[in-house]
């Protein structure tokens, strides 16, 4: 299918995670300082929380494909999890520590300094968060844990733990059926909001039509988001026998459609796993373009530099922006428009790339390095029954956020 074999480790979707965590970045950043207003450059940055929205269920989708792919045939659950609990604990583990440093001198999480709520951080909350259980618990003071997005993490350990029942199950289906899966599974990324539509309770931050309940149905749950992590799964499976003929920019207008769409609709809506369609579109395209060796950005040296970087950023960036806003203006935000968009791109998001660089150098490499290499993984597990159990592939380049 392709003559250049380095390709089939697709570099492509290592350099997609990139523009996927900086869209979550920006969407974070600008609501920091701001709200922004009017029709100038903060105006526009504003359609930011769309796209943060969209790049957590790329990211999603993004893990089921890379998993799935790079998967190992002679591999064991335990070595498994193994790589993925040194991939992901480190840097979580160190980021919480900062989290807690910095609830103790403001008072309150990011999050809760995100959405102007002044509810503490609880002990049990803590706990939740550190190991990751925190989405299982409805609620402000746990379901986002001390360091808020790790939300997301907690969903890729349940994902985590669920991919070897769940690559078994899949292994031998026809095309057909992995298309059909496929449909279910962007069918089934509809219940959540659905479901939460209906539910009332207290508010969730200032969305006046979105309860604390309902947000976590949709949002955080972990099983309302494994649909997106299993059409990424049901993707790559397709893609081992046949790459759809999907172009790249049929796949971002499709997702930028779904985005611009969802605005119209209800917040449940507009923040729900409901960008899985796009999202999984998204993800074949710029395989296929690997695959097919053609030419992608994606696959640029500084897109595949900071793409591996990308988790670190995702686990770091928020809490730079708020150790940032606080240094800066205090506990009361309300800026112009032009000071804001000027914080964000000459103070946020260069602290926030250096604090990446800086973890991932001294933390989350040397740990997959000593831990998760494929020499090192080979050698502790042995021979194998053959097709028991997928690994996780490339170190740097195999976990969504």
């Amino acid at each position: 299918m392709i003559g250049d074999q380095s390709l089939r480790r697709l570099p492509g979707l290592t350099g997609l995670r990139f523009p996927l965590a900086f869209a979550v970045f920006l969407a974070h950043a600008t609501a920091f300082v701001g709200p922004y207003r009017g029709n100038g450059p903060g105006g526009i940055l504003r359609f930011m929380w769309p796209l943060g929205y969209g790049g957590v269920s790329v990211f999603f989708v993004l893990s089921g494909f890379v998993l799935t792919w790079s998967a190992r045939e002679r591999d064991t659950p335990a070595a498994f999890w193994r790589r993925r609990i040194v991939k992901i604990f480190p840097v979580h583990l160190v980021t919480t520590m900062l989290a807690g440093v910095l609830a103790v001198a403001v008072g309150i999480g990011p999050f809760l300094a995100l959405t102007h709520t002044p509810t503490p951080i609880r002990l049990d909350g803590l706990i939740s968060g550190l190991f990751l259980a925190q989405n299982w618990i409805p609620g402000r003071a746990w379901q986002y844990g001390l360091n808020s997005v790790s939300w997301s993490i907690s969903c890729e350990l349940f994902f985590y733990l669920a991919f070897p029942l769940l690559y078994r199950l899949i292994g031998r289906w026809s095309a057909r059926r992995l298309w059909s899966g496929c449909g279910i599974m962007v069918a089934a990324s509809l219940v959540p909001p659905v479901l939460a539509n209906g539910i009332g309770g207290e508010q969730f931050g200032s969305s006046p039509d979105t309860s604390v309940l309902g947000m976590w149905v949709t949002y955080v749950f972990p099983p309302s988001r494994l649909p997106e992590f299993l059409l990424g799964m049901l993707l790559a499976r397709v893609c081992q026998t046949n790459v759809p003929p999907v172009r790249l920019w049929h796949a971002v207008l499709a997702l930028l459609a779904i985005m611009g769409s969802l605005q119209l609709l209800s917040s449940p809506f507009a923040s729900s796993p409901i960008y899985a369609a796009g999202a999984g579109l998204l993800v074949l395209a710029v395989a296929r373009r690997d695959l097919l060796a053609l030419p992608s950005g994606f696959r640029s040296r500084f897109m595949v530099y900071w793409g591996t970087r990308s988790y670190s950023l995702y686990l770091v960036h928020l809490l730079v922006i708020m150790a940032a806003t606080v240094a800066l203006f205090g506990r009361h935000r309300a800026v112009d428009d032009l000071t804001a968009t000027a914080t964000v791109f000459g103070i946020f998001l260069p602290l926030s790339a250096i604090a990446a660089c800086l973890l991932y150098r001294y933390v989350e490499q040397p740990m997959v390095q000593r831990f998760s290499s494929p020499q090192r993984a080979a050698a502790s597990t042995g021979p194998s029954t053959a097709g028991l159990l997928p690994g996780s592939g490339r170190p740097d380049g195999s976990t969504a956020k």
